[in-house]
């Protein structure tokens, strides 16, 4: 389970050093964007999980919009491997998507670690007047 958040540096060719505690779970990992609109980050799957993922979207049946589900969604993930040192290379057209600069947040989501820029993730925080995230809290038990 991934849990927590922390700000790690995105060095010039790309590569971010991925944190120690979370190295064995994502050998191998699947990176995919995010598909929910106005959330641009990107989602970091251990191949496990994301086995999981796509046998539940291949189970649905084959509608117009489950093709599309397929087509934005698992049509995009890259598996890939840390290097040595513990780095992920971000390619460029998924920092592109997620308006990466230097600082990148990682935030655990349970089954998932999602990346987001920092600023970005700044931005989309500061919202407190959101409605459905203060209700969805009112169901919960702390």
């Amino acid at each position: 389970m991934f849990r927590g958040s922390q700000t790690i540096t995105m060095d010039s060719k790309g590569r971010i050093s991925m944190p120690t505690k979370h190295r064995d779970a994502l050998a191998p990992l699947i990176i995919v964007p995010n598909p929910m609109p106005d959330e641009p980050c990107l989602l970091i799957y251990s191949l496990e999980a994301w086995k999981a993922i796509e046998a539940d979207i291949a189970s649905r049946p084959n509608t117009k919009a489950n093709r599309k589900i397929m087509r934005k969604f698992i049509g995009k993930a890259e598996e890939s491997m840390l290097d040595r040192n513990g780095r992920l290379l971000v390619k460029a057209d998924f920092r592109d998507f997620a308006k990466f600069d230097k600082k990148i947040v990682l935030v655990g989501q349970g089954n998932k670690l999602e990346l987001w820029d920092e600023a970005t993730w700044i931005a989309i925080n500061e919202d407190e007047d959101d409605d459905d995230y203060i209700e969805a809290l009112e169901d919960l038990v702390f």
